[in-house]
């Protein structure tokens, strides 16, 4: 997803499930913007943005997906990608400009 100003959501879910088999790698997320932020607003119940991507299979399941997020200023998020049979993906967090990158909780 990619945006000129913010990225406004609650939820981010992506994610490879099998029931009788192998599950596939879960997807990639990629975030692209000035700033990503959770939309109190419309959910005030969910506390931090959620960004998850997963794998789910009964054996030789795929690895958790990657998250890739590019930004000058990510606040209260909490990323989680994981397999139940690999490895975790890789969380990639990177500044959009030369400036500083602001993490906040």
């Amino acid at each position: 997803m990619t945006a000129g100003g913010t990225i406004i959501t609650e939820l981010l879910n992506s994610y490879s499930y099998s029931s009788q088999g192998r599950s596939g790698n879960g997807g990639t997320i990629s975030l692209n913007a000035d700033t990503v932020k959770l939309n109190i607003r419309e959910f005030p119940y969910i506390e931090q943005l959620q960004i998850n991507t997963f794998s789910v299979g009964t054996n030789d399941s795929g690895k958790g997906g990657d998250v890739n997020i590019t930004t000058n200023n990510l606040s209260n998020a909490e990323i989680l990608t994981l397999s139940s049979n690999s490895e975790s993906g890789q969380v990639t967090i990177e500044n959009k400009s030369r400036g500083n990158l602001l993490l906040n909780d």
